[in-house]
């Protein structure tokens, strides 16, 4: 059997739809197999970096950006995406992960907590992300014998975790290898 450009056309187009009503998840599995056909599809590398960077998985959708820019280094759509995704993943490092669980750690009712809520769950974040809220949720709460951790949290004043005295800022090349620019 031979797969033509029409069934690949019918997948990206799939993925596309996908895409715009907000179902990210299914649509990298369409531009996962479009791709499979046309691994050197820049729209395809560049939609999937951005249904990746909308689940939150701004590694992967460096990633997908990364190879859609060895194609054409100057394809704006692809810059874009990966200039986005790299603010995102920064403004999201993996603390920020820690602020959300030490926050959800005072709320009683399980339901009402951000990570319960749509679109808020483990599959919305990356694993970096959801290591820490488990991390902050289980420091922060009244389970924890840690009141150091408690009476100081920086998730109660809502400030980025580096601005408190004893931790640093990181450095982009600390967060993932993909930043090392040649």
């Amino acid at each position: 059997m031979v797969i033509g450009p029409k069934y690949e056309a019918a997948l990206y187009d799939k993925g596309l739809t996908l895409s715009n009503i907000g179902n990210y998840a299914e649509a990298t599995q369409y531009y996962d197999k479009a791709l499979m056909i046309d691994p050197k599809n820049i729209h395809l590398l560049t939609d999937k970096g951005n249904a990746l960077s909308n689940l939150g998985n701004y590694t992967e959708a460096i990633q997908s950006y990364n190879k859609a820019l060895v194609i054409d280094p100057n394809h704006v759509s692809a810059l874009k995406g990966k200039q986005n995704a790299i603010s995102k993943l920064i403004a999201s490092a993996p603390t920020s992960g820690y602020s959300r669980g030490c926050s959800d750690s005072e709320i009683s009712k399980s339901s009402d907590r951000y990570i319960n809520q749509p679109g808020k769950g483990p599959s919305f974040h990356s694993k970096a992300f959801m290591q820490t809220y488990t991390e902050g949720f289980d420091a922060c709460s009244n389970n924890s014998n840690d009141s150091r951790i408690k009476l100081g949290t920086i998730a109660s004043v809502q400030k980025p975790y580096w601005t408190s005295s004893n931790v640093t800022k990181p450095r982009l090349e600390e967060i993932s290898p993909i930043f090392r620019w040649s």
